[in-house]
This record gives structure tokens, sequence and C-alpha cells, in this order.
């Protein structure tokens, strides 16, 4: 899918008349950094922004990104009633750069981009975590979602991108969501190497 494709489609979605976006964090994402102390965070293809938000309120900075201004407007919008700031930045993640070492925390979280990784790699400060919670394989075996391999993620790709950081989780199974469902799922925790050659 096209950047100009996929903003259409997120716009029309979260500019639907009754749309209510998802409020609850991702779990995994609840369970493995509720204890860690708060940092830079960047939040990529945040969409309506409910990891982003979870973790301003825990007192992370968080900067969020998304290819939809409208996603963007609801988590300005939940940000403003939870009484926290998150900077959104609308960008289409093909061509955006995050910078060099500046971040103590990176999520990509239901989007899936293997060549964004080395700029994650190198956007993270030594001891930085990157969260990564993406639809794998075993999606298929559910009743609804995406079909297309191009949207699921290889787990071995994931691990292989990172092998060489401290691998804190790396999971590929099929967990239960707040909604009832059951998703199949590649999740990750990777801590950048305090110190070169660590």
């Amino acid at each position: 899918m096209t950047g100009s494709a996929a903003r259409d489609r997120w716009e029309a979605e979260y500019g639907e008349t009754g749309y209510e976006p998802n409020r609850e964090a991702t779990p995994f994402l609840v369970e493995t950094l509720g204890s860690e102390a708060p940092g830079l965070a960047l939040c990529l293809a945040a969409g309506a922004g409910r990891n982003a938000v979870y973790l301003a309120t825990l007192g992370w900075q968080v900067t969020a990104t998304d290819i939809s201004a409208t996603g963007l407007q609801w988590l300005n919008r939940w940000a403003r009633e939870c009484g926290v700031d998150v900077e959104s930045v609308v960008t289409d993640l093909v061509s955006w750069e995050p910078g060099t070492t500046c971040w103590d925390l990176v999520t990509m979280v239901s989007y899936l981009q293997p060549a964004f990784f080395p700029a994650i790699r190198r956007a993270l400060r030594p001891g930085g975590l990157f969260l990564f919670h993406t639809f794998g394989p075993k999606q298929l075996e559910q009743g609804w979602g995406p079909r297309s391999a191009a949207h699921l993620a290889e787990p071995e790709t994931v691990r292989s991108a990172f092998q060489d950081w401290e691998l804190l989780r790396f999971e590929e199974g099929v967990f239960p969501r707040g909604d009832g469902r059951q998703e199949g799922v590649v999740r990750m925790l990777a801590r950048k190497p305090r110190r070169p050659g660590r």
C-alpha cells in the first residue's frame, strides 16, 4: 500500500461517523514497561494514541507519529482530557528520520516496516528499549485481521535485526486481547547495549 493509499485508508477510518477509538493500552506494553523509569519515548504509527497517552500518564515525554492527521487529533483530544502532553507529528515513516541516540524508548505496535529497524537502532540511546508488537503468521489462524503476508511479521526477521541486543522478551504466539478476541502476534522487548560491544 502506497503512502497516499495508507493515509486515505486511515483518514477514512478515524473520520468515520460514530468512530470511537480504543483507549486500552496494549497489554504487552503495560506489563513490560510499567516498572521502567520514564524518559523520552517515541511511538511510531501511534494512531489514536492509546499507548502514547498511557506512557505520558506514567511520566514519559512522548512524541507520537502517524500518517493520519485525524488519528492524531483523537490522540491530542484524549491527552488533554488526561491532563498530559504528547507531541504529535504527522508523517509517513517511509521518508521520516527519527534522529540519532535521542530516545530512551521506541514503540512499534500494530505496524510493520522492517526497513525502519536500522533507523530505530540508530535512534535509541545506549540502554534504550525497543518494544515491538505486531501481527504474525499465527494471526492467520484467527477469523479476523490481516490476511496478507506483507502485514504479518516474520519472527526471525524481527529477531535477527536485534540479535546483538539484549532480548528481554521475545515471543510468537496467540494471546488474549482486551476486547475478548485472540490475536496471533510477534512481540519483543529489546535493550540496546549500554556500551559498544556489550
